[in-house]
């Protein structure tokens, strides 16, 4: 029961810090264990991956906004400016 809540303060922890690093073992623990740590890893992964597509979103933008040397006209699905 103390490693779960030591796992689940970590889990928590990262999310707050934005630290997507944590892994989370289940050695000896059981299978509820187990689907535990799956399901505590794969949210650390997603959260990681969608750091790293918003950050390359950015960064896209960066570099568009940074060689464009003449002003944007953005248009609407619908033409409007």
């Amino acid at each position: 029961m103390e490693k779960t809540n030591r796992d689940l303060s970590r889990f928590f922890e990262s999310i707050k810090y934005q630290d997507f690093g944590q892994s989370f073992r289940d050695e000896g623990m059981g299978s509820s264990f187990r689907e535990l740590r799956t399901v505590l890893s794969d949210v650390i992964e997603t959260l990681r991956k969608t750091r790293a597509d918003k950050e390359e979103h950015h960064q896209y933008l960066q570099t568009v906004v940074q060689h464009v040397g003449i002003g944007l006209i953005v248009f609407q699905p619908d033409c409007r400016l």
